[in-house]
């Protein structure tokens, strides 16, 4: 399967469980996912990809306070 194919499966599962993703943040877990890297964010729309992305691997470098 293409990276496009992949990409857009990715933003319409969200978009399944109502949530609209902006593409941006799509392209960003959609590479994270493929590459097994987790990202560096305090951003909560990742946690809300990750709740039906579950490949998502997030890092909150708020959590080393």
């Amino acid at each position: 399967m293409s990276d496009w194919q992949v990409l857009g499966d990715y933003l319409y599962k969200p978009r399944k469980n109502g949530l609209t993703v902006p593409l941006s943040d799509a392209i960003i877990a959609t590479i994270a996912i493929k590459y097994d890297i987790p990202i560096w964010t305090i951003d909560k729309h990742f946690d809300l990809i990750q709740g039906v992305l579950t490949k998502l691997k997030l890092y909150n470098p708020r959590q080393l306070d």
